[in-house]
Protein backbone atom coordinates (compact mmCIF):
# COMPACT_ATOMS: atom_id res chain seq x y z
CA UNK A 1 0.00 0.00 0.00
CA UNK A 2 1.40 3.38 -0.94
CA UNK A 3 1.78 6.31 1.43
CA UNK A 4 -0.52 8.29 -0.83
CA UNK A 5 -3.40 5.91 -0.03
CA UNK A 6 -2.96 5.80 3.73
CA UNK A 7 -2.20 9.47 4.42
CA UNK A 8 -5.17 11.80 3.73
CA UNK A 9 -4.44 14.99 1.79
CA UNK A 10 -6.46 17.80 0.27
CA UNK A 11 -4.28 17.80 -2.86
CA UNK A 12 -5.82 16.81 -6.20
CA UNK A 13 -3.22 14.92 -8.22
CA UNK A 14 -5.55 14.70 -11.29
CA UNK A 15 -4.38 11.13 -11.80
CA UNK A 16 -4.86 9.15 -15.01
CA UNK A 17 -3.70 5.79 -16.39
CA UNK A 18 -1.20 5.34 -19.21
CA UNK A 19 1.27 2.81 -20.59
CA UNK A 20 1.22 -0.95 -21.05
CA UNK A 21 0.88 -1.46 -17.31
CA UNK A 22 -1.89 1.15 -17.06
CA UNK A 23 0.11 2.79 -14.30
CA UNK A 24 -1.39 5.80 -12.53
CA UNK A 25 0.40 9.08 -13.24
CA UNK A 26 -0.03 12.61 -11.98
CA UNK A 27 -2.09 14.83 -14.27
CA UNK A 28 -3.25 16.77 -16.01
CA UNK A 29 -3.86 14.37 -18.89
CA UNK A 30 -1.27 15.18 -21.59
CA UNK A 31 -1.89 15.80 -25.28
CA UNK A 32 0.69 13.68 -27.10
CA UNK A 33 -0.29 15.18 -30.45
CA UNK A 34 1.48 18.40 -29.41
CA UNK A 35 5.23 18.88 -28.76
CA UNK A 36 6.27 18.00 -25.23
CA UNK A 37 9.12 17.41 -22.81
CA UNK A 38 8.97 14.22 -20.75
CA UNK A 39 9.99 13.85 -17.10
CA UNK A 40 10.54 10.46 -15.46
CA UNK A 41 11.67 9.42 -12.00
CA UNK A 42 10.26 8.26 -8.68
CA UNK A 43 8.26 9.89 -5.90
CA UNK A 44 10.36 13.06 -6.11
CA UNK A 45 9.22 13.68 -9.69
CA UNK A 46 5.62 12.63 -9.06
CA UNK A 47 5.52 15.25 -6.32
CA UNK A 48 3.87 13.52 -3.39
CA UNK A 49 2.38 16.02 -0.95
CA UNK A 50 3.44 19.00 -3.10
CA UNK A 51 0.85 21.27 -4.79
CA UNK A 52 3.28 21.93 -7.65
CA UNK A 53 5.98 19.79 -9.24
CA UNK A 54 9.05 20.90 -11.12
CA UNK A 55 7.52 19.76 -14.45
CA UNK A 56 4.38 21.83 -13.78
CA UNK A 57 6.46 24.85 -12.76
CA UNK A 58 8.55 24.53 -15.93
CA UNK A 59 5.45 24.22 -18.09
CA UNK A 60 4.26 27.56 -16.76
CA UNK A 61 7.66 29.24 -17.11
CA UNK A 62 8.49 27.90 -20.59
CA UNK A 63 4.94 27.84 -22.01
CA UNK A 64 5.80 24.35 -23.24
CA UNK A 65 4.00 21.09 -22.43
CA UNK A 66 5.90 19.21 -19.70
CA UNK A 67 4.57 15.71 -19.00
CA UNK A 68 5.17 14.20 -15.58
CA UNK A 69 5.58 10.42 -15.72
CA UNK A 70 7.20 10.21 -12.31
CA UNK A 71 6.09 7.07 -10.49
CA UNK A 72 6.21 6.53 -6.71
CA UNK A 73 8.63 3.74 -5.89
CA UNK A 74 9.97 3.43 -9.43
CA UNK A 75 13.47 2.45 -10.38
CA UNK A 76 14.89 2.51 -13.92
CA UNK A 77 13.52 -0.99 -14.49
CA UNK A 78 9.92 0.23 -14.30
CA UNK A 79 10.41 2.42 -17.36
CA UNK A 80 12.57 -0.10 -19.21
CA UNK A 81 9.80 -2.70 -18.92
CA UNK A 82 7.03 -0.44 -20.26
CA UNK A 83 7.49 -0.06 -24.04
CA UNK A 84 4.60 2.41 -24.31
CA UNK A 85 6.20 4.85 -21.89
CA UNK A 86 9.64 4.31 -23.41
CA UNK A 87 8.31 5.14 -26.86
CA UNK A 88 6.51 8.21 -25.53
CA UNK A 89 9.74 9.38 -23.88
CA UNK A 90 11.63 8.86 -27.15
CA UNK A 91 8.99 10.89 -29.00
CA UNK A 92 9.50 13.82 -26.64
CA UNK A 93 11.68 16.72 -27.72
CA UNK A 94 13.66 16.07 -24.56
CA UNK A 95 13.46 13.70 -21.60
CA UNK A 96 14.55 14.66 -18.08
CA UNK A 97 15.58 11.55 -16.16
CA UNK A 98 15.71 11.94 -12.39
CA UNK A 99 18.27 9.71 -10.70
CA UNK A 100 16.42 6.86 -8.95
CA UNK A 101 17.48 4.82 -5.92
CA UNK A 102 19.82 1.86 -6.34
CA UNK A 103 17.94 -0.50 -4.03
CA UNK A 104 14.95 -0.47 -6.42
CA UNK A 105 16.98 -2.32 -9.08
CA UNK A 106 16.75 -6.13 -8.97
CA UNK A 107 20.13 -7.83 -8.93
CA UNK A 108 21.75 -11.21 -8.40
CA UNK A 109 21.12 -11.06 -4.66
CA UNK A 110 17.44 -10.10 -4.53
CA UNK A 111 14.48 -9.26 -6.74
CA UNK A 112 11.87 -6.49 -6.61
CA UNK A 113 8.38 -6.21 -8.06
CA UNK A 114 7.96 -5.10 -11.67
CA UNK A 115 5.48 -2.26 -11.08
CA UNK A 116 6.54 -1.33 -7.56
CA UNK A 117 10.32 -1.48 -7.69
CA UNK A 118 10.73 -0.36 -4.08
CA UNK A 119 8.99 -3.54 -2.85
CA UNK A 120 11.15 -6.51 -1.95
CA UNK A 121 10.12 -9.74 -3.70
CA UNK A 122 12.62 -12.49 -2.96
CA UNK A 123 16.15 -13.15 -1.74
CA UNK A 124 18.41 -15.33 -3.87
CA UNK A 125 20.01 -18.46 -2.48
CA UNK A 126 23.32 -16.59 -2.58
CA UNK A 127 21.96 -13.86 -0.30
CA UNK A 128 20.38 -16.39 2.06
CA UNK A 129 23.73 -18.14 2.31
CA UNK A 130 25.51 -14.83 2.92
CA UNK A 131 23.06 -13.93 5.72
CA UNK A 132 21.82 -17.25 7.16
CA UNK A 133 20.66 -15.57 10.38
CA UNK A 134 18.20 -13.24 8.59
CA UNK A 135 14.54 -14.14 7.99
CA UNK A 136 13.84 -12.47 4.64
CA UNK A 137 10.11 -13.17 4.82
CA UNK A 138 9.74 -10.26 7.26
CA UNK A 139 10.56 -7.59 4.67
CA UNK A 140 8.07 -5.80 2.41
CA UNK A 141 10.37 -3.05 1.19
CA UNK A 142 13.85 -3.41 -0.27
CA UNK A 143 15.18 -0.36 1.58
CA UNK A 144 14.25 -1.85 4.96
CA UNK A 145 15.84 -5.16 4.02
CA UNK A 146 19.05 -3.48 2.88
CA UNK A 147 19.20 -1.38 6.04
CA UNK A 148 18.79 -4.45 8.22
CA UNK A 149 21.58 -6.30 6.41
CA UNK A 150 24.00 -3.46 7.13
CA UNK A 151 23.02 -3.52 10.82
CA UNK A 152 23.68 -7.27 10.98
CA UNK A 153 27.15 -7.10 9.44
CA UNK A 154 28.84 -4.13 7.77
CA UNK A 155 31.61 -6.27 6.28
CA UNK A 156 29.22 -8.57 4.46
CA UNK A 157 27.13 -5.55 3.51
CA UNK A 158 29.97 -4.31 1.30
CA UNK A 159 28.99 -7.08 -1.12
CA UNK A 160 25.40 -5.79 -1.15
CA UNK A 161 26.56 -2.26 -1.95
CA UNK A 162 28.76 -3.50 -4.78
CA UNK A 163 25.94 -5.57 -6.27
CA UNK A 164 23.49 -2.65 -6.05
CA UNK A 165 26.07 -0.37 -7.66
CA UNK A 166 26.76 -2.64 -10.63
CA UNK A 167 23.09 -3.43 -11.24
CA UNK A 168 22.09 0.23 -11.01
CA UNK A 169 24.75 1.37 -13.49
CA UNK A 170 23.76 -1.36 -15.95
CA UNK A 171 20.03 -0.55 -15.77
CA UNK A 172 20.56 3.21 -15.95
CA UNK A 173 22.76 2.81 -19.02
CA UNK A 174 20.09 0.62 -20.58
CA UNK A 175 17.42 3.23 -19.84
CA UNK A 176 19.53 6.06 -21.24
CA UNK A 177 20.14 4.04 -24.41
CA UNK A 178 16.49 3.08 -24.83
CA UNK A 179 15.27 6.69 -24.66
CA UNK A 180 16.17 7.97 -28.11
CA UNK A 181 15.97 11.73 -27.74
CA UNK A 182 17.83 14.56 -26.02
CA UNK A 183 18.31 13.83 -22.34
CA UNK A 184 19.01 15.66 -19.11
CA UNK A 185 20.14 13.58 -16.14
CA UNK A 186 18.89 15.19 -12.93
CA UNK A 187 20.05 14.78 -9.36
CA UNK A 188 17.16 16.00 -7.18
CA UNK A 189 17.65 15.44 -3.47
CA UNK A 190 18.45 16.87 -0.07
CA UNK A 191 21.54 14.63 -0.10
CA UNK A 192 24.66 15.00 -2.23
CA UNK A 193 25.86 11.96 -4.21
CA UNK A 194 28.71 11.67 -1.72
CA UNK A 195 26.23 11.41 1.16
CA UNK A 196 23.83 9.07 -0.64
CA UNK A 197 26.61 6.67 -1.50
CA UNK A 198 28.38 6.56 1.87
CA UNK A 199 26.01 7.29 4.75
CA UNK A 200 24.65 4.36 6.78
CA UNK A 201 21.67 2.67 5.17
CA UNK A 202 19.36 3.62 8.03
CA UNK A 203 20.01 7.31 7.26
CA UNK A 204 19.38 7.13 3.51
CA UNK A 205 16.80 4.36 3.10
CA UNK A 206 13.88 6.81 3.03
CA UNK A 207 15.67 9.44 0.97
CA UNK A 208 15.75 9.71 -2.81
CA UNK A 209 17.95 8.75 -4.48
CA UNK A 210 19.36 6.27 -1.96
CA UNK A 211 22.63 4.31 -2.23
CA UNK A 212 23.80 6.22 -5.34
CA UNK A 213 27.38 7.50 -5.18
CA UNK A 214 29.24 10.14 -7.17
CA UNK A 215 31.09 7.36 -8.98
CA UNK A 216 27.79 5.82 -10.07
CA UNK A 217 26.42 9.12 -11.35
CA UNK A 218 29.63 9.80 -13.28
CA UNK A 219 29.34 6.38 -14.94
CA UNK A 220 26.06 7.34 -16.64
CA UNK A 221 26.13 11.16 -16.86
CA UNK A 222 28.14 11.22 -20.14
CA UNK A 223 25.17 9.55 -21.86
CA UNK A 224 23.06 12.67 -21.25
CA UNK A 225 23.23 16.01 -23.05
CA UNK A 226 23.27 17.77 -19.67
CA UNK A 227 23.73 16.77 -16.07
CA UNK A 228 21.97 18.99 -13.53
CA UNK A 229 22.63 18.58 -9.81
CA UNK A 230 20.36 20.03 -7.17
CA UNK A 231 21.02 19.48 -3.47
CA UNK A 232 18.47 21.26 -1.32
CA UNK A 233 19.39 23.67 1.43
CA UNK A 234 18.16 22.88 4.93
CA UNK A 235 15.47 25.55 4.54
CA UNK A 236 14.22 24.17 1.22
CA UNK A 237 14.29 20.58 2.47
CA UNK A 238 12.26 21.54 5.53
CA UNK A 239 9.71 23.37 3.38
CA UNK A 240 6.14 24.08 4.36
CA UNK A 241 3.58 21.29 4.63
CA UNK A 242 0.79 23.50 5.98
CA UNK A 243 -2.73 22.14 6.46
CA UNK A 244 -2.71 19.93 3.34
CA UNK A 245 -1.70 16.91 5.46
CA UNK A 246 -3.77 16.60 8.65
CA UNK A 247 -2.31 15.04 11.78
CA UNK A 248 1.18 14.76 13.21
CA UNK A 249 1.90 11.42 11.51
CA UNK A 250 0.87 12.80 8.13
CA UNK A 251 3.13 15.81 8.59
CA UNK A 252 6.04 13.54 9.53
CA UNK A 253 5.60 11.35 6.45
CA UNK A 254 5.12 14.31 4.11
CA UNK A 255 8.44 15.81 5.17
CA UNK A 256 10.26 12.79 3.73
CA UNK A 257 9.35 14.03 0.26
CA UNK A 258 10.62 17.12 -1.63
CA UNK A 259 8.95 20.34 -0.57
CA UNK A 260 7.29 22.82 -2.90
CA UNK A 261 10.35 25.05 -2.48
CA UNK A 262 12.60 22.24 -3.70
CA UNK A 263 10.42 21.77 -6.78
CA UNK A 264 10.56 25.50 -7.51
CA UNK A 265 14.34 25.68 -7.07
CA UNK A 266 15.13 22.64 -9.21
CA UNK A 267 12.81 23.99 -11.91
CA UNK A 268 14.87 27.18 -11.90
CA UNK A 269 18.07 25.15 -12.42
CA UNK A 270 16.52 23.18 -15.29
CA UNK A 271 15.11 26.21 -17.08
CA UNK A 272 18.34 27.25 -18.84
CA UNK A 273 19.34 23.85 -20.31
CA UNK A 274 15.74 23.14 -21.33
CA UNK A 275 15.45 26.52 -23.02
CA UNK A 276 18.63 25.80 -24.96
CA UNK A 277 17.79 22.23 -25.97
CA UNK A 278 14.18 23.08 -26.86
CA UNK A 279 15.37 26.19 -28.71
CA UNK A 280 12.83 28.35 -26.97
CA UNK A 281 13.20 32.06 -27.62
CA UNK A 282 12.85 34.12 -24.45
Amino acid sequence: MSVQKVIPTTLNYQEYRFGRSRQIFRGPMPDLSKPYAAFIGGSETYGKFSPETYPSVLEQELSYQCINWGTPGAGPGFFIKDPVILEACSQAKICVISVMSAHTVPNRLYSTYLRRNEKFKEASEQLKTLYPEVDFSQFRFAANMVSRLEEVDETRFAMIRLEMKNAWIARMKELMTDIETQKILLWFSDLSPEESGSLPAREVRRRVPAFVSREMVEAVAPMADYYVEYVASEEAARGEVGDRIPGARGMHVARRFPSAMMHEEVAELLEAPLTKLLRIRR
